[in-house]
């Protein structure tokens, strides 16, 4: 296993808490499950679904932030791993606190 995504596994486990103690389920999908080739830029595409709405982020191999698809399909707002949590609830939830 990578250890780029044992480390988004962990952020995982680290959002879905933060999702849960602000009283939101968020299901987080991430693919590919098996690391990809070594020449991809982009190696996770993550999905974060609340309800019918829905947010997509992508990760480099060894991840410090996610790049999170605007309204125009481009992948241009980069957020830090330790503020992933509030931005995808003030985009999925209108969830500010």
């Amino acid at each position: 296993m990578n250890r780029g995504r044992e480390a988004l596994r962990g952020w995982e486990e680290t959002w879905s808490a933060a999702f849960a103690a602000r009283g939101h389920r968020v299901v987080i999908e991430v693919e590919p499950e098996v690391e990809p080739p070594a020449s991809a830029l982009w190696h996770w595409w993550i999905t974060f679904r609340a309800g019918d709405a829905e947010l997509d982020a992508i990760a480099a191999p060894e991840p410090e932030a996610l790049a999170f698809e605007d309204q125009r399909g481009a992948f241009e707002e980069v957020i830090p791993l330790s503020e992933v949590a509030a931005h995808v609830l003030r985009w999925l939830t209108d969830d500010v606190g």
